[in-house]
């Protein structure tokens, strides 16, 4: 496993999607909501702030061999390609794979029909949205 010391914000939404994962893969709930919006850290923190030790570890996103290969930016928003698994204990399917480095950037589709794809899918593999907000990066929730 690599560990990606990205901050949130840190000017790169790939490096904020890398350093979001890192913090879940090491079962650290308040490095891991960091990377989310502002106003939806205190629930993203609740959500994981009562579980115990041991529990963290599979309540939180996984991911092997996660390389970030793409990533397109549109103002406020990014699509971050990565290839690798990323498994998500609260989504359907849990887990997710790509091995395709151009994957859907290679589609011809324009970048706001890539963004909604990517918002409205979890089911099979899409990019990464990401936000900035008061100009950082951050994992999209469809709020902000």
């Amino acid at each position: 496993m690599t560990a990606f010391n990205a901050s949130p914000g840190d000017g790169s939404p790939g490096g904020s999607l890398l350093g979001a994962l890192t913090g879940a893969e090491a079962a650290d709930f308040s490095k891991f909501c960091s990377y989310f919006p502002p106003s939806d850290q205190d629930n993203c923190n609740s959500t994981y702030s009562g579980l115990p030790a041991a529990s963290l570890k599979t309540a939180m996103p996984t991911y092997k061999n996660v390389v970030v290969t793409y990533a397109a930016i549109d103002g406020d928003e990014a699509l971050v390609n990565v290839t690798g698994t990323i498994c998500d204990p609260n989504q359907t399917p849990s887990c997710i794979s790509n091995s395709d480095p151009a994957a859907v950037f290679d589609s011809g589709k324009p970048f706001t029909t890539l963004w909604s794809e990517s918002v409205a899918n979890s089911s099979s593999y899409t990019p990464a949205p990401m936000t900035k907000v008061n100009g950082k990066w951050y994992i999209y929730q469809g709020s902000d």
